[in-house]
């Protein structure tokens, strides 16, 4: 009869911890987390290529050696333009002799090149067509006239521009001869430089117009740059 009563004894004492475990934990709320792992990142390869720095340095390098030649000589007549964007230097010169220098400073620095010059007859002369493109600057040489408006510039640079390029002035002016002189510069030189006022003489715009007629340039957009210091 004892074992009877301490098995019922037993039996009561589990009953009520799980009633009371049931009552005081089996209704509490659970929430899960999901945790979920971050991407694996691992590099596959640690020796960047850094060859293309060395490209734009040379470039860089190289296209600071033109253009400090060019601040250098003082004054420069021309087209100068420099595309920030693609990194590409274009010149263009007024004279032969101008052209030649520019082309052995580029070729000295190493760089490689493409040149085309061509000579072409028109009414006895020979005009000069150059090109030399490399992969950061692109000159060039084209029969050109510069009209230009001297009243902008001191004397000292008028002075400079008579003696590096073939300058026509009003001072300079004869009619008999005006026809003649340009036609042997254009012949000799490549490009000339005319005073603007020069084209308030009647001969003087019928040949442009001519000259135009034969895609000779007629330029009234040129850079002059003048570097003091």
């Amino acid at each position: 009869m004892r074992f009877y009563g301490w098995v019922i004894s037993i039996f009561l004492i589990f009953f009520s911890l799980s009633t009371g475990l049931y009552l005081s934990m089996g209704r509490i709320e659970s929430i899960n987390y999901n945790i979920e792992k971050s991407p694996k990142f691992t590099v596959k390869n640690v020796n960047y290529d850094v060859s293309f720095l060395n490209d734009q340095l040379n470039d860089v390098n190289n296209l600071s050696i033109i253009t400090r030649n060019i601040m250098d000589d003082g004054v420069f007549v021309g087209t100068l333009n420099f595309d920030f964007r693609n990194n590409k230097l274009t010149i263009k010169p007024v004279t032969k002799n101008a052209y030649d220098d520019f082309r052995s400073l580029i070729i000295s620095t190493g760089v490689r090149y493409k040149e085309s010059r061509n000579d072409y007859e028109l009414y006895g002369l020979t005009l000069a067509y150059y090109q030399l493109i490399t992969d950061n600057l692109y000159l060039e040489l084209t029969p050109k006239i510069y009209v230009l408006n001297l009243e902008k510039f001191d004397e000292n640079t008028i002075n400079i521009m008579k003696s590096r390029y073939n300058l026509f002035t009003q001072e300079d002016y004869r009619s008999y001869s005006f026809n003649r002189d340009i036609l042997n510069s254009l012949n000799e030189y490549g490009g000339v430089i005319v005073d603007e006022d020069l084209l308030n003489n009647p001969a003087v715009n019928p040949l442009l117009d001519v000259f135009r007629q034969e895609n000779i340039d007629i330029e009234q957009n040129v850079s002059v740059l003048v570097f003091e210091g």
